[in-house]
């Protein structure tokens, strides 16, 4: 059995996931998923039970002796293993079966090996896309483009403004000038707008009749519909980072800002995907 933590906003607890599950795949045992410190939070809460993940969720009692009974049963002395910096470490790939799992690991190189699983589970819940066929048969249908634009706690806690920062206006236009450059969008071509201050988007942000703004959806439906676009311009942000990554697209094309922290220090060279192109 592979342990994992999750704590954080939607986009970290699915690198979360993600690695557990591929740590857990390799050495052909069970994932569970630690959900302690997740349901304690408010600001960022427990997110995954609203998508079709696999994997068994534990709080911490239950989960601890569910540990307790397999190190009996298997022997296998336990580990923790805690990431030591944002960057990617494949040294997480020589743990052994019992070990807990604690860090962000931002990088698909964690993961890469089970993305056709990741593509079935990091889905809503069939009653959401029940409810909402329409507006994803809308998307799907369209030569459409996903534009995130993260501000929230980015703006108002000043510890995320110091450590992220939002991605400019500039940066957003040199995007669409990009697409368009290279023929990737025409004059019928949608942009759908989501953030979370989607208010401030639809003062500040306009590409004409064209302009979609998506309001009042829940994270996982948002995180999917930017999955369904045809292109995708993200934030700084592992929210819409995942929304490009589980595009499906073959001919997508994701543009994502060069500079993801304000500090350099914390500079991943592994966070954005190789062909993706960075503005």
């Amino acid at each position: 059995m592979i342990t994992i933590e999750v704590i954080g906003g939607l986009g970290n607890q699915l690198f979360q996931y993600a690695t557990g599950l591929s740590i857990a795949k390799r050495l052909k045992t069970e994932l569970v998923v630690d959900i302690s410190r997740a349901i304690k939070y408010d600001v960022h809460p427990l997110r995954l039970t609203e998508l079709q993940c696999s994997s068994i969720f534990k709080s911490n009692r239950s989960m601890c002796e569910k540990i307790i009974r397999h190190r009996k049963l298997s022997k296998v002395n336990p580990f923790v293993y805690r990431e030591k910096s944002i960057a990617f470490s494949a040294d997480i790939f020589n743990v052994l079966n019992g070990t807990k799992l604690y860090g962000y690991f931002q990088s698909e190189m964690y993961f890469s090996n089970i993305r056709e699983q990741l593509l079935t589970e990091f889905v809503p819940n069939k009653s959401i896309l029940i409810e909402n066929a329409k507006l994803i048969e809308s998307i799907q249908s369209d030569n459409s483009v996903s534009v995130h634009i993260r501000r929230g706690d980015y703006i108002s806690d000043k510890s995320a403004s110091v450590t992220h920062g939002i991605c400019s206006k500039e940066y957003y236009k040199k995007a669409i000038e990009y697409l368009r450059d290279t023929n990737q969008i025409n004059k019928d071509t949608n942009f759908y707008i989501f953030s979370d201050d989607i208010i401030w988007c639809k003062e500040n942000i306009n590409y004409g009749e064209n302009t979609k703004y998506i309001d009042g959806n829940t994270p996982e439906l948002d995180l999917y519909l930017m999955s369904r676009c045809k292109h995708n311009i993200i934030a700084n942000s592992t929210f819409s980072w995942w929304g490009a990554w589980l595009n499906n697209d073959i001919n997508k094309v994701v543009i994502a800002p060069k500079n993801w922290f304000r500090d350099d220090k914390l500079k991943n060279n592994n966070l954005i995907v190789e062909s993706w192109i960075s503005l």
